[in-house]
């Protein structure tokens, strides 16, 4: 679980690799998603598409000020993975809290 203020960018990232084997899954033509929302199962409040970086088994992606101000609260996210032969996996998923900031007049 972390923890972030509301308003505040923030960056995840996640290395991939292979659940039964420990090795790096290489993510070249897949496609990473990230989403966000108050509890498992439930509709997604952000969704945002994951950069592949070098090495290829990581992916990033920044979640802008503005749209961190509008959180509040613990979240769940999952990461999914759609590998280019079209095969899709949960990648990770846990828990963010964003807290309360005092906001300006």
């Amino acid at each position: 679980m972390a923890t972030y203020y509301r308003g505040s960018t923030v960056s995840v990232s996640v290395t991939v690799t292979d659940s039964s084997t420990g090795l790096p899954v290489d993510l070249t033509g897949a496609t990473v998603k990230f989403r966000l929302a108050q509890a498992l199962g439930a509709n997604a409040t952000y969704e945002a598409t994951m950069t592949v970086t070098t090495p290829t088994n990581r992916a990033t992606l920044t979640i802008p000020a503005a749209t961190a101000l509008t959180l509040s609260g613990a979240y769940q996210y999952t990461i999914h993975v759609t590998e280019a032969a079209g095969t899709v996996f949960i990648a990770a998923q846990g828990q963010l809290t964003f807290t309360n900031i005092v906001l300006t007049t």
